[in-house]
């Protein structure tokens, strides 16, 4: 059960830690900037003094698109981050020191002060940080909304829809979504007259020729396990982990998983009806974070880990053993 009360404190205790800093502070968010990462920067940008976004690494094609319907210059999110240059740093969409795309000493060495907005899981979070990292949550976008509302601004039209675009982009068009998220978006198109359609082009994302053809190559050469009744499907790819993993789910898998060997890296994901049952991803990788060099997270039903290449054999090994059992104990029930 989900302590609102507890949530709310948290929020509270967050936002004034937010209205304590002093300085130029950096805003920025995870490798491959997605909409909602680069939609949280914008938001909370007008909530703090003296901020500025800086991107520590590439903005996906959907984002970057987003940027220029919207009118948002992309300079602003080419600038590289120095953190010479500021006081304090902000995290969004991100709470793993492995996703940030800043080296892990870089931030060791950070005298200002960090903090970290984020609804991911994650098992190696930033050190030496203030977090508000709240799970149930399932855009970080919608967290940073929870601060303008005690901040008692008023969202913009603009703001409005970033906020809904980001619902409907993280959830795949509400297909994982809770019902917080669906509540909180139909409120927001209601209240600021946003089109729904308009939302939906930009949400859906459009894969280029290159990931097309490695997305149907990781299909037709996945492997596959039987269970009772359902089935666990993973592949081999040299790129597109997570599109891999998702198109192995609707070409009829329960739980699916696309890995990396070579750079050490893999998407997993599951189905509505099997995270419904109660199994979750997320917790499922978090199982194999005692192998060395290891790091997880994500959400319940799609997360995503990065491994020592030398242990690709046993990552994949481990990862099909805990999840045949748990979907075994759950077929039991």
């Amino acid at each position: 059960m989900i302590n609102l009360k507890n949530i709310e404190n948290k929020i509270l205790d967050f936002y004034r830690s937010l209205l304590k800093l002093k300085g130029k502070t950096a805003i920025t968010f995870h490798i491959n900037a997605d909409i909602d990462a680069v939609s949280s920067a914008l938001l909370l940008k007008s909530l703090i003094k003296n901020s500025v976004i800086r991107s520590s690494s590439n903005i996906d094609s959907s984002a970057k698109n987003v940027l220029e319907i919207l009118g948002f210059g992309l300079l602003e999110f080419k600038n590289p981050l120095n953190l010479n240059e500021f006081d304090n740093i902000v995290f969004v969409d991100v709470s793993d020191s492995n996703y940030c795309g800043i080296e892990e000493k870089v931030i060791k060495n950070f005298n200002g002060k960090i903090l970290i907005i984020d609804h991911h899981c994650s098992s190696k979070i930033i050190k030496n940080s203030k977090s508000l990292i709240l799970e149930n949550y399932d855009s970080c976008s919608q967290i940073i909304y929870e601060l303008y509302k005690i901040s008692n601004k008023k969202l913009t039209k603009w703001q409005a829809f970033l906020i809904s675009l980001s619902i409907l982009s993280d959830t795949a068009i509400l297909m994982s979504s809770n019902n917080q998220s669906i509540s909180t978006l139909s409120y927001l198109l209601n209240q600021y007259d946003i089109d729904f359609q308009s939302l939906l082009i930009l949400a859906k994302r459009r894969a280029d020729i290159s990931e097309k053809t490695k997305v149907l190559q990781s299909v037709k050469n996945c492997k596959f396990i039987k269970t009772k009744n359902h089935l666990i499907a993973y592949s081999f790819v040299d790129s597109f982990q997570l599109s891999s993993a998702t198109s192995l789910i609707s070409s009829g898998a329960d739980f699916a998983f696309a890995v990396d060997k070579k750079r050490g890296k893999l998407s997993a994901v599951c189905s509505n009806s099997l995270a419904e049952k109660g199994f979750n991803v997320s917790k499922i990788l978090k199982q194999l974070q005692n192998i060395p060099d290891s790091s997880s997270g994500g959400h319940s039903s799609v997360a995503g880990m990065n491994f020592n290449y030398k242990q690709a054999d046993l990552i994949v090994e481990t990862l099909i053993e805990k999840s045949l059992k748990l979907i075994n104990q759950l077929e039991n029930q």
